[in-house]
């Protein structure tokens, strides 16, 4: 099946930011819904090069939806939903320069007021779909399912779909079914990963990577994460060439990485490896870089954050 290819595309000089949506069905989903669909098409988006682009430049790539925004009207939030759907296309990120942030997910690459419920990434007898290759880009949010999260509410998802980070870049969130939750509260349950993390041979400069079996970051949230399962094995060789003070780390088998949350019956049941080489210190106050390896979760930051009834093995 013919894929979708975005390619070459200029963001004008001295915008704060700029949002683009690629996604197999629909580029941009806006308080609306979508069900039972299905997508079989590989997403590529290639040779994205915005041109001076300040702050921040999100590009959400999804399997079904590239960018999913719920809105406020008459202070009242109005949510997109997603359900019922499946995903079977590959999605690439490639030959891309410049500060622009790929968000890739399976179903959802870049989801804000989003409800997600029975959608699926792959298939559990194929290896050959589902797949997410990540070759370019600043930095990144993405999972096998969703990539980058704000006030979301996912209830059963599954992901078999292999996730693959082979580019350095200074701020990767990557996990299995999601890449970063962030500044808000929200909700995952009934989640499990089938879909292998690959992290190989990477070499990183100066940052703060993020690898999870299930999500890679949390970053200022109240989410509640509940009954989120890894069955799928994942790998992390990296390089950092050169590191600053405070550089760090943060690999779990369920979540690289919390600020806060409440995490109740997750568990993972498969084997992790992780191989570090860590360069030279590039700033006189000379700390070492901190790496962080948990079998459920990588670094816990803040006291609020609860753990129940989670397990490894």
């Amino acid at each position: 099946a013919s894929g979708v290819l975005v390619y070459n595309n200029q963001v004008t000089s001295g915008h704060k930011s700029s949002t683009f949506g690629v996604g197999g069905l629909i580029g941009k989903l806006e308080a609306s819904s979508l069900s039972g669909s299905t997508n079989a098409v590989n997403v590529t988006i290639k040779n994205f090069a915005p041109e001076k682009a300040a702050s921040s430049t999100y590009v959400g790539v999804g399997g079904l939806v590239g960018s999913s925004y719920g809105v406020t009207i008459d202070s009242a939030d109005v949510y997109s939903t997603i359900s019922n759907s499946y995903n079977y296309g590959n999605l690439t990120s490639s030959q891309g320069n410049g500060s622009w942030q790929p968000c890739l997910g399976g179903i959802a690459g870049y989801a804000y007021k989003t409800n997600a419920s029975n959608v699926t990434n792959g298939k559990a007898d194929d290896k050959n779909v589902g797949n997410i290759l990540i070759t370019a880009g600043g930095c990144t949010g993405s999972g096998g399912i969703m990539g980058n999260l704000t006030a979301v509410n996912v209830d059963t998802a599954t992901n078999y779909g292999n996730v693959e980070l082979s580019i350095a870049m200074g701020y990767p969130y990557i996990g299995g079914c999601f890449g970063t939750l962030i500044n808000s509260t929200g909700s995952i349950k009934n989640v499990d990963n089938y879909g292998a993390l690959k992290v190989p041979n990477t070499s990183f400069g100066n940052g703060t990577p993020y690898f999870g079996g299930v999500i890679g970051r949390m970053a200022n949230t109240k989410w509640t994460i509940d009954d989120c399962d890894n069955y799928a094995p994942f790998t992390v060789k990296a390089t950092f060439a050169s590191i600053k003070s405070g550089n760090m780390s943060c690999i779990g088998a369920i979540v690289g990485g919390t600020e806060g949350g409440t995490f109740k019956n997750c568990d993972n049941y498969a084997n992790m490896t992780v191989e570090g080489t860590w360069g030279k210190m590039t700033d006189a106050k000379n700390y070492g870089p901190s790496v962080y390896v948990g079998g459920v979760v990588g670094r816990i930051s803040d006291a609020s954050a609860v753990i129940e009834n989670c397990h490894n093995g």
